[in-house]
């Protein structure tokens, strides 16, 4: 399912309209679409809020599709006239033949069971203000059930940010894709259940597309298979290089993580004892009994490494092993490496290739960007520039080499835990080891743990699932996967 953000929609609109389908049909289409949805919820009284622009133009359609449906039905248009768009125009016409009722003025929204949003969708330029300031205010307190059209008024569809007020919606009717302000917070939050509309756009426009929400499908299309004439060399080898003596647990989890998933051999190399053996003793342990690495450590473990297809490097290392990341990122930078925790702010110091991948949450990401992020696109131009794969951890988390970027919206609360990334950077590692590509892997681990961790929430409230817990039934969501 793919992705867009508000130029590619305004392109695939203008696109659809240059090969001869009418902007009223595709108004029209959309407009039956939000009907369909508003009768759903039986409602007594509508009232229809309509900008001046196109999406206020669909709010109109909206309005005279129920007026001619018998419904009780009214209009309130905010903006200035002079400057409507040609749709708004032609469908206010259109309304006055049908009779819709126009109101000057709303004096309690309560009088309505439900609000259609149309003030402005995915062409809104700048932040809210002037009258609309307060208007949002008061749909935001009343009780009526909103639907917004396309997008909440209020809400950019590039970056899910609320500029400046926001309605917030229990439906959003959106047409022909998701918009990126769809599921980024907090847009993601402001738009309700979204109900996808399809229409009849020009899909030779989609090739240029390059972004797309994962799914069930995508995974189960790309999850590898398990031949039943096979041996463990067939599933690869990963050399774990994690921990410190504050941190013992994170290890613990990579390997883990990278076992639980199907991985043929698991070294775990750390600096100080953990005891990892105890929950699972066919991980192949090695420790220094030291606090950290220091950079004369890898000549001991050259030969584990050296055997690895891939390695996982960071979780829980700290900031005293710096030169040791160093010297093993650019080693075998020839090898495939998930490159996480601590060791992401090294790669400052090194060349990068799409063997590796960096797994950073916000805070993160910021560090190596020396700026806030302001919108996906940062993250995917540094993908191209760096020539790295990045996973951007989030409620809605984003896969990208830079060329191709998916959505991960199977984030929960249930995964804020520390811990967390550390499991899923080794199931990255583990589908990696099995031949997988570094994207596919990233897919397929992302979906694993934040759906198993959504499954378990809902057994067990997502107070109490913890990172040890979603690696011991990952085997539950692979069952689901594989049909078995």
């Amino acid at each position: 399912m793919y992705i867009v953000n508000s130029k590619e929609m305004k392109n695939i609109d203008e696109l659809t309209i240059s090969k001869g389908l009418q902007e009223s049909i595709l108004m029209e289409q959309a407009a039956f679409s939000v009907k369909e949805i508003v009768e759903d919820l039986n409602p007594k009284k509508i009232l229809v809020m309509a900008g001046t622009g196109n999406n206020g133009g669909d709010g109109l359609a909206v309005a005279r599709l129920l007026k001619n449906d018998g419904y009780d039905v009214q209009v309130y248009i905010i903006g200035n006239e002079e400057n409507a768009s040609y749709g708004f125009v032609n469908q206010k016409d259109i309304c006055k033949e049908y009779q819709v009722d126009f109101i000057d003025e709303i004096k309690d929204l309560n009088n309505f069971d439900v609000l259609v949003d149309g003030i402005i969708g995915v062409g809104l330029a700048g932040e809210i203000k002037g009258e609309l300031l307060d208007i949002i205010d008061h749909v935001n307190s009343c009780n009526c059930k909103v639907v917004s059209i396309d997008i909440p008024t209020g809400i950019s569809s590039d970056t899910g940010k609320i500029m400046k007020k926001a309605i917030k919606a229990d439906i959003t009717v959106t047409f022909g894709y998701l918009k990126i302000g769809h599921l980024l917070y907090p847009g993601r939050s402001y738009s309700g259940e979204i109900k996808l509309s399809q229409m009849s756009f020009y899909k030779g426009y989609e090739k240029n597309l390059k972004r797309f929400l994962l799914t069930e499908e995508k995974i189960r299309d790309i999850l590898p298979k398990r031949p039943k004439d096979s041996h463990k060399y067939n599933f690869g080898s990963i050399a774990v290089i994690a921990g410190s003596k504050e941190y013992s647990g994170a290890p613990i989890l990579s390997a883990l993580g990278a076992q639980l998933s199907g991985a043929g051999m698991v070294y775990l190399i750390t600096p100080s004892y953990t005891p990892i053996l105890e929950h699972e003793p066919s991980v192949i342990y090695t420790d220094f009994n030291k606090n950290y690495f220091e950079k004369n450590d890898l000549i001991k473990i050259k030969g584990k490494i050296e055997k690895s297809d891939v390695i996982l490097i960071g979780p829980g290392i700290g900031q005293n092993s710096n030169d040791f990341i160093k010297e093993i990122l650019e080693k075998y930078s020839h090898k495939k490496i998930v490159i996480d925790a601590d060791a992401i702010g090294v790669i400052k110091k090194v060349k990068t290739n799409k063997n590796m991948l960096i797994t950073p949450h916000a805070g993160e990401f910021q560090k190596l960007l020396k700026k806030e992020i302001e919108s996906i696109e940062d993250i995917e131009n540094y993908s191209l520039e760096k020539n790295i794969n990045v996973l951007y951890k989030s409620t809605t988390s984003l896969i990208t080499d830079g060329d191709n970027s998916y959505f991960n919206v199977f984030g929960n609360d249930a995964l804020s835990k520390g811990g967390t990334g550390d499991l899923v950077s080794g199931v990255i590692a583990s589908y990696i080891a099995q031949g997988c590509t570094v994207i596919d892997s990233t897919l397929i681990a992302t979906y694993l743990v934040y759906k198993t961790g959504y499954d378990l929430g809902i057994e067990n409230t997502n107070f109490t699932v913890t990172p040890l817990q979603i690696a011991k039934n990952l085997n539950r969501e692979l069952i689901k996967l594989r049909g078995d």
